[in-house]
C-alpha cells in the first residue's frame, strides 16, 4: 500500500516496528524504495508494549513536517496520532477486542476522521451494526490485493513434471488453514504431487510428523514475500482450504487469494460467503465445501484438463488486473479524500 500511495504521487512515510532479522525491508517485500520507513522498538508486557510503541511512533511523527493524512491499522498508534487536527483513515481487518472497542468508540466520533476502510463487506456489516453512528458515507470496502501480473502475453504452462499435476498451498500452517485437508488429498491422490510453502521451522516439523506417510507431499518452509510469486508459478493448481472453525473466516480477505489470482493458476477454495465477495465458482475458481474431502478430490479431477485450468486461471488474472491490484486499492482508499484534504505531492 505504501508503494501504491507513492506511485500515485504522494510523499509516504511508513512507521513500523523493527523486524526479526537484518534483511532489507524493500528487497524482502519486493517493492521499490519509493517511500521512507521509520522504526520504533518497544518492550514490556503485550499491553504495555503496544502503547509504548504508539507513544514512540507519535514522537517520531511530531519530529517531521506535518502530514496531510494519517493512515493506519494499529489502534493505539492511531489513537495518539489522531489527537490533533490531521485527517486520518482507519483500516479494520477484524472486530476489535474490548479495549480496542473503546478506542474505536473515540476514534469514530473524532471530527478529523476521514474514512473507515474494511477488508470485506461482511466486516463492514459487523461495524455498522455495532456503531450505529458510523455513517455509510464514511465507510468503504477495499479487499486485499496483489501486484499486477507481468505485462508480457499470457502463456498457460501445462504440467512439465512427468505428467504429474503439481498442486500448491502457500500461507500459515496453524489450525484451520486446511493443512489436514491437503494431507488427506495427498493420501487419496497418489498420482498428484502436493506442495506446502510457509510456516516456522517448528510448525513445518510438526506438520511433517503428522503427514509422514504422505510421500507425495512436500513442505518447503517459509519464503519471503518477494519469492512467493515465483514459487506459485511453478504450480499447476493452488489451494485455499480454509476451515469454518477459524473465527476470522467470517470477515477475512486473504492476501493469498489475490496472489493466487495474479499467478494465473487455477484456484480451488473453500466455499465461504466472504470468499464469494471476490471469487465466482466456475469462473475465477472452483469453490467446494470446506471439509468435504470428496468434493476437493472431484475438483482436482476436473483440473486434470489443461483447458479448464487455463480458463479459470486466465479469468482470475483478468479480474485481478481490473479490480484487485495495490494501485487500484490505493486509488479506492483515497478516492474523493482530496476534495477535503490538501495533499503534498
Amino acid at each position: 500500500m505504501c508503494r501504491a500511495f507513492a506511485g500515485a504521487g504522494h510523499d509516504v512515510t511508513l512507521f513500523s516496528r523493527p523486524g526479526t532479522d537484518d534483511r532489507d525491508d524493500y528487497e524482502y517485500h519486493g517493492v521499490d524504495h519509493v517511500f521512507d520507513i521509520v522504526k520504533s522498538p518497544a518492550f514490556g508486557t503485550p499491553w504495555i508494549r503496544e502503547w509504548r510503541y504508539a507513544r514512540a511512533t507519535r514522537k517520531e511523527m511530531l519530529q517531521r513536517e506535518p502530514f496531510d493524512l494519517i493512515y493506519g491499522r494499529h489502534l493505539p498508534s492511531l489513537a495518539l496520532a489522531a489527537r490533533g487536527d490531521t485527517p486520518f483513515i482507519y483500516e479494520a481487518h477484524q472486530p476489535a477486542s474490548r479495549t480496542g472497542n473503546a478506542v474505536e468508540q473515540i476514534l469514530f466520533r473524532r471530527r478529523n476522521l476521514a474514512r473507515v476502510v474494511f477488508i470485506s463487506e461482511a466486516l463492514r456489516q459487523v461495524y455498522v451494526s455495532r456503531y450505529t453512528h458510523l455513517s455509510a458515507e464514511m465507510t468503504i470496502v477495499a479487499h486485499d490485493a496483489a501486484p499486477p501480473p507481468p505485462s508480457q502475453p499470457d502463456r498457460f504452462r501445462a504440467s512439465t513434471h512427468n505428467g504429474r499435476l503439481q498442486v500448491g498451498y502457500s500461507g500459515s500452517l496453524y489450525s484451520g488453514r486446511g493443512i489436514d485437508v491437503i494431507a488427506a488429498l495427498a493420501r487419496r491422490m497418489s498420482r498428484i504431487d502436493f506442495h506446502i510453502c510457509g510456516g516456522s521451522t517448528e510448525e513445518v516439523g510438526e506438520c511433517r510428523r503428522h503427514a509422514s506417510d504422505c510421500v507425495n507431499l512436500t513442505f518447503h518452509g517459509f519464503l519471503p514475500p518477494s519469492q512467493i510469486g515465483t514459487w506459485q508459478d511453478s504450480m499447476d493448481v493452488l489451494l485455499a482450504p480454509y476451515q469454518v472453525a477459524v473465527p476470522t473466516v467470517a470477515w477475512m480477505s486473504p492476501l493469498k487469494i489475490f496472489e493466487y489470482m495474479a499467478s494465473g493458476k487455477p484456484i480451488i477454495a473453500s466455499d465461504l460467503p466472504v470468499l464469494r465477495e471476490v471469487l465466482t465458482h466456475g469462473k475465477t475458481a472452483l469453490l467446494v465445501q470446506a471439509d468435504d474431502i470428496l468434493a476437493w478430490v472431484d475438483a482436482l479431477q476436473q483440473l486434470r484438463h489443461p483447458e479448464i485450468r487455463a480458463s479459470l486461471g486466465q479469468q482470475a488474472k483478468e479480474m485481478l488486473r481490473l479490480l484487485y491490484t495495490w494501485d487500484h486499492r490505493a486509488g479506492r482508499v483515497l478516492g474523493g479524500i482530496g476534495d477535503s484534504v490538501s495533499f503534498a505531492a
